[in-house]
Order: C-alpha cells, then sequence, then structure tokens
C-alpha cells in the first residue's frame, strides 16, 4: 500500500498462508468508513464483511452463504433493510450478482445509482453487472471483480476478456477473488489498476 496515498480509497491486502502448498493473497477493498473482517480457509477468502457503523455481522455472515449455494434474494424486511438502508459493500455485491442470475439487471441498476447518489464508493461487481460493460472511474472500486464469479462475468464485456484471461488461470475455487502464487507483473496489473 502507498502510504503517501491521501485520499481514502481500495489497497491490495496480501495473505501469507498456504494453499496446497503455493502462497495464496486475496484482493480486497479497504472503504471509507467500512472496517474490513475476513476468513481464510482452505479455498481461499470464504467470507468478508465491510462493517460500517450500522452493520449486522450476522446478516453478512447469512448473505455469504445464501449467496454461495443459490440466491440472496430475501423478503425478510432484516435483510432489505440491510441492503437498502445501509447499502453495505458486500451486500451490495451478492445482491447484484443474485438478482443477475435472474434477469433482474433494473434492480442492480437501482443499487448502482442509490451508491451514486449517496456518494459512496461502487463496488465493482456492481457497476459491472448494472452497466452491462467494463466499468470505469474512480467511484467505481477495486478495478477487478471481488467475486469469483465476476471475473467469467468481465470475460463476456468488451474490454474486460483479456484482463479475465490475464487472471484465470490464478483464480482459487473460492467464492471472492482469491489468487494463488501470482506472479509480479500480475499484482503490479491489479494494484495499477486500483490508483
Amino acid at each position: 500500500m502507498n502510504r503517501l496515498h491521501k485520499k481514502p480509497g481500495p489497497a491490495i491486502l496480501r495473505l501469507d498462508r498456504t494453499w496446497r502448498n503455493q502462497t495464496m493473497w486475496s484482493a480486497a477493498a479497504f472503504l471509507p468508513g467500512y472496517t474490513t473482517q475476513m476468513r481464510v480457509g482452505e479455498h481461499g477468502v470464504e467470507h468478508m464483511a465491510y462493517l460500517g457503523e450500522d452493520s449486522e455481522i450476522g446478516v453478512l455472515a447469512w448473505a455469504t452463504a445464501r449467496a454461495r449455494w443459490g440466491s440472496l434474494l430475501s423478503e425478510d424486511p432484516w435483510v432489505q433493510a440491510a441492503l437498502w438502508q445501509t447499502l453495505n459493500p458486500v451486500l451490495t455485491v451478492l445482491a447484484a450478482h443474485s438478482y443477475q442470475r435472474i434477469g433482474q439487471i433494473k434492480i442492480v441498476r437501482k443499487i448502482y445509482d442509490q451508491l451514486r447518489e449517496r456518494g459512496l464508493p461502487v463496488p465493482f461487481d456492481v457497476a459491472l453487472i448494472a452497466l452491462g460493460n467494463t466499468p470505469s472511474g474512480p467511484h467505481v472500486i477495486p478495478g477487478y471483480p471481488w467475486t469469483t464469479r465476476g471475473w467469467y462475468l468481465l470475460e463476456r464485456t468488451r474490454y474486460g476478456k483479456a484482463l479475465a484471461n490475464f487472471v484465470e488461470e490464478k483464480l482459487a475455487p473460492s467464492f471472492w477473488t482469491t489468487l494463488l502464487d501470482p506472479p509480479q507483473k500480475m499484482l503490479d496489473e491489479l494494484i495499477k489498476r486500483d490508483c
């Protein structure tokens, strides 16, 4: 992380753990106003949470588990309030992928618009699905998907195929983006996309 960088924004977190005898690291964004909590297991990053003042870890853990095995979508007022009132970054990413699976892109665009209106950082996956193309701009962070599934969606976009192919062979079988033994060139490229 560049200490001279004064503006709040994303950073690359390197986790020095082994996974099947290979160095494993994960990409995560540290967002203004949120504390990051992660759990790393045998298959990479299994759980990621950004905890703001209004966030509840129980909702985030439940949502990650639901999204991993099916869909986050729920009519439960507890979940709906967590999504629309706090617009927690993890919930917005999980919701965007869940809505995209059932073809509800208009709702993802609504999430994207809400984040922009409130001046909150927009997770790459949310912008990717909402815009239907490779997103860019200082409000979109980081410059690559948070989820493994996001890389496969990125590969289908007009300008994202090269980046997705560049990373594909190093993706761990995890829910959140986790790279196994990435070459320095790949690290440099991803960090450069965050600046």
